[in-house]
């Protein structure tokens, strides 16, 4: 296990017991599946999850990452609704009907922020849900917070 300390990962204060707070990260590292038809969303997603040493995949549409998560499992994904080619409710319902990802923790990043889009997240299975644009530092506690990738 590879130690991170998270004090180093984010300035300002953090649900922390010490200064030098550090989490062990297991290997092989976690995969975030990244889906999103904004091309500049994905990097700016992999640099908030950075400092967690997690493996990241980015994909630019429904369809592509319903076709990646037919082919592997991954540990978390953060997913756009408002997509050109398959609406991300279509693909979360679609996810949760495949074998290898039916029981992923999905992350719901999203401009859009209506009663309807949040209540349609988590009616179809999604564990958390963030509005864009979105603070680096929530991202990444959010996301280590469905993962879990560190021991007691």
């Amino acid at each position: 296990m590879q130690s991170v300390n998270i004090h180093s990962a984010f300035s300002g204060s953090l649900p922390c017991s010490r200064r030098n707070c550090e989490v062990s990260v297991r290997e092989p590292r976690p995969t975030v599946l990244i889906v999103d038809d904004d091309p500049d969303i994905a990097p700016l997603v992999e640099r908030a999850l950075k400092p967690f040493h997690l493996q990241t995949e980015a994909v630019t549409g429904g369809a592509d990452a319903i076709n990646h998560m037919r082919q592997r499992s991954f540990d978390l994904v953060v997913l756009d609704l408002a997509m050109s080619d398959v609406h991300g409710l279509d693909v979360l319902q679609a996810l949760r009907k495949l074998p290898l990802n039916k029981d992923v923790p999905v992350l719901i990043l999203t401009a859009n922020g209506s009663d309807d889009a949040i209540v349609g997240s988590f009616g179809l299975g999604a564990d958390e849900f963030m509005r864009k644009p979105f603070n680096r530092r929530e991202l990444g506690m959010r996301v280590l917070h469905l993962i879990r990738p560190f021991g007691p």
